[in-house]
């Protein structure tokens, strides 16, 4: 039931963005079977739905929480003067990464590969014994260690500096935003320079760089795509969206699926 629910294109005119089934064994419900179409909320939304759904009354179905910012009145909120000061900073931040940063970060390989895309697989036995032991030294949570290992070998590899990455934000740090049901994440970029630098300095020097970068992660997307490595001396944006370009190599993504550790 749950392969053919996400095997199953929405109908997003006539369809409600919501599947949910239950199974039953012997006729006693043994699970419940949520499918969502993604334009409608993020992980983060969906599971507060979750939870609001089994946190009801059992007897009234009611909620026992308040009801967070629906989604209409968060649109209402986005065309506010004051966010779109926000908006207007952000891609400011973005505009002013882009411009620093070298048209072309990645040649084409030699040989074309075949298949043309591939996945790989990397899987340590020490790695969250380092990660740890990392975070401990630094004051890092291990999130931004792995961002920096992850950025170190990047430079290493492909021999260019810095470390140009697309980290996925969240934006339910914000206030008001944690029991959103909606898609809230955005893209936010994060350039490491590790030149000269030793592991835990590219460590502490990431901290602050993905502070900054989820920082400026809440903007008009429209609005991004006009944002790029325009006229320096007027100011004026290209019609290049940095968010897709992979010719300006914003193709590098940095996507932990894991909860960090503190110290």
């Amino acid at each position: 039931m749950a392969v053919r629910d996400r095997d199953t294109l929405f109908d997003y005119a006539q369809e409600w963005p919501v599947r949910m089934a239950v199974v039953c064994r012997h006729g006693v419900p043994t699970h419940m079977v949520m499918t969502l179409c993604h334009l409608v909320t993020d992980v983060a939304g969906a599971m507060v739905m979750f939870h609001d759904f089994m946190g009801r009354d059992p007897a009234t179905g009611q909620a026992r929480t308040p009801v967070g910012i629906q989604p209409a009145e968060l649109a209402r909120r986005q065309r506010t003067e004051a966010e779109r000061r926000r908006s207007e900073t952000s891609l400011q931040y973005w505009e002013e990464l882009v411009r620093a940063i070298p048209t072309r970060r990645f040649t084409e390989p030699p040989d074309k590969p075949e298949p043309r895309y591939w996945q790989c697989w990397f899987t340590s036995p020490v790695m969250r014994l380092a990660l740890g032991a990392a975070a401990d030294r630094t004051g890092a949570d291990t999130s931004t260690v792995l961002l920096a290992a992850f950025g170190l070998a990047m430079v290493q590899v492909s021999a260019n500096n810095p470390a140009v990455i697309r980290l996925v934000a969240s934006n339910r740090f914000r206030p008001g935003f944690a029991d959103v049901v909606a898609p809230m994440s955005q893209f936010g970029l994060c350039v490491v320079d590790a030149a000269g630098l030793t592991f835990d300095e590219v460590v502490r020097r990431a901290r602050g760089r993905m502070m900054s970068a989820n920082k400026h992660a809440y903007y008009d997307m429209y609005s991004l795509a006009e944002c790029s490595a325009g006229s320096p001396s007027t100011g004026a944006r290209r019609s290049t969206c940095p968010s897709t370009s992979t010719t300006a190599g914003f193709s590098c993504s940095y996507r932990p699926k894991r909860r960090p550790r503190r110290r």
